[in-house]
């Protein structure tokens, strides 16, 4: 082969190296390009899973207003059937009170003559005021209730109703001050039994009272 020959062969060789290296690089774009693509598309995926997770969350707030909403909307119709309730009885108790008083005023001496004469001191109504006030007390009827039965000491009172001994003591006080149960030491013990039979009697007669 002659030199010119050989020349054209080398020129040959490097066209196809160009070549093959051009191609390389246009297999390495398109792949870069590729990636590129597959790159934008996940980005977009990404951002549309972004947008609907807003547009969940939009949601879900929409439906937790509303919820706020109907339940403000409960809780102003409660409020207007409580304040509607509240009236009733309002007018209720107007109407009692109307009924109750009288249409005219007639005044009946003879009547207040009697009631003068019959009506106690203001000193006598106060303390019958106060005796009574010492029977609005649940632990004290307790109390007497046992004392019907029989006279026991501080721990059986406690003991039966289950209640601490000073908290015993200090109803047993009250009664005492207001003479409708008494006590007596024995040894270490201080034993109650009721004043009277008067006690008896009133409790007898409240019980009456109420299962009328």
């Amino acid at each position: 082969m002659g030199r010119s020959e050989e020349e054209r062969e080398s020129v040959k060789a490097a066209e196809r190296a160009k070549e093959e290296q051009e191609n390389v690089k246009a297999a390495e774009r398109a792949k870069e390009e590729q990636e590129n693509v597959k790159a934008a598309e996940r980005a977009k995926e990404e951002w549309e899973n972004v947008e609907a997770a807003e547009r969940a969350q939009e949601e879900q707030e929409n439906v937790k207003a509303v919820e706020r909403a109907k339940e403000e909307q409960e809780n102003v119709e409660a409020a207007e059937r409580a304040q509607e309730e509240w009236e009733n009885v309002e007018a209720a108790e107007r109407a009692k009170e109307e009924w109750e008083c009288c249409e005219t005023v007639e005044v009946h001496e003879d009547l207040l003559r009697i009631v003068e004469k019959t009506m106690p001191e203001e000193t006598e109504l106060y303390d019958l005021a106060e005796l009574f006030k010492v029977f609005g007390d649940s632990t004290r009827i307790r109390i007497l209730f046992v004392l019907f039965e029989a006279e026991v000491c501080v721990c059986d009172l406690a003991q039966a109703l289950n209640m601490t001994q000073s908290a015993i003591s200090h109803q047993l006080r009250i009664l005492k001050q207001n003479k409708l149960v008494k006590s007596r030491r024995e040894g270490k013990s201080v034993f109650y039994s009721l004043a009277d039979a008067h006690v008896r009697t009133i409790i007898a007669q409240g019980r009456e009272h109420i299962e009328e």
